[in-house]
């Protein structure tokens, strides 16, 4: 009887040590799951979906989740469908008009089409992917950076290695996420294989020329948004702020210290000529910047 339970008891030991391992996931998910909080249930979801599915998917899928924690979009940004259809506008123009890109007037329309478009809206994001990257977007993700891996000429030699790092991921750097494959895809996928099958340095070359062009089309568009994958296409201006921070702490702070010392009259008139060197650019680098601005896009900012 003794030996009989024994033999029960390691039985069911074995097959509880056979379960977790086969129902574990590897440490690095792990410890990616165990930073997710209340978004945990959706990383599961895509991992059982594809442990069941496709094993090499399910590999992806841990790839990505494992490096979660160390990623995060540093705005999150809702982007009014409004973008895209502009951009597929400007794009089909090129097909109507032969070198539209040269033609000024069409160029300043578009400016003025653009002006109109409601502004995105956003705010800055704390939370790491691992927290809020959900199911659906990571299988959207996944799915079809496999399907160009397997049916682009491109990409159909590389190794999976190589694919996960170059291909599967789905940010760059800390980019909102606003369908930024698709959109891109549904405007500029076709240009990449003109004339080209196999080449990857046509395809750039081909992806250089129309990101060109597309800025091209829209040199008189200015912008103080980030539209997503759509920065790409517009001329970026830089907005300088008139924050005089070095003349502000040296008046606050400086100033009154050097005001104690016996050479003050000396110091004083020292201390006038700095504040005003450090000033007056501030007040003068804007204006000179709107000027310019005026001159090539016709509006003021």
């Amino acid at each position: 009887m003794i030996y009989n339970n024994r033999v029960l008891f390691i039985f069911n030991a074995v097959c509880i040590f056979f379960f977790l391992s086969c129902s574990s996931y590897p440490k690095e998910v792990e410890e990616a799951l165990s930073m997710s909080g209340n978004n945990r249930k959706e990383l599961i979801r895509v991992l059982e979906y594809y442990n069941t599915n496709d094993r090499l998917k399910f590999k992806a899928a841990c790839f990505l989740i494992s490096n979660m924690p160390y990623h995060r979009s540093r705005y999150s940004l809702e982007l009014p469908g409004s973008y895209l259809q502009y951009f597929k506008m400007v794009d089909s123009i090129g097909h109507v008009i032969p070198d539209a890109n040269h033609n000024d007037s069409l160029t300043r329309a578009l400016s003025r089409q653009y002006a109109l478009l409601s502004l995105p809206t956003g705010k800055v994001n704390q939370v790491n992917d691992v927290q809020q990257i959900t199911a659906e977007f990571l299988i959207e993700n996944i799915d079809e950076a496999f399907y160009e891996w397997q049916h682009s000429p491109l990409f159909k030699d590389i190794p999976f290695d190589d694919f996960k790092e170059w291909i599967l991921p789905y940010r760059t750097v800390d980019e909102s996420f606003v369908g930024n494959k698709p959109m891109l895809k549904s405007v500029i996928h076709d240009k990449l294989l003109v004339s080209n099958t196999g080449n990857i340095y046509a395809a750039i070359e081909n992806y250089k020329k129309y990101v060109g062009w597309q800025k091209e089309m829209n040199k008189y568009v200015t912008s103080e948004e980030h539209i997503g994958p759509f920065d790409l296409f517009i001329p970026r201006w830089i907005v300088i702020i008139w924050l005089p921070v070095p003349a502000t702490i040296f008046v606050l702070v400086v100033y009154p210290q050097c005001m104690n010392s016996p050479h003050n009259g000396l110091i004083k008139t020292a201390v006038i000529i700095g504040v005003h060197l450090l000033i007056l650019p501030v007040y003068f680098v804007p204006i000179l910047l709107r000027i310019i601005i005026y001159g090539k896009t016709g509006h003021w900012i």
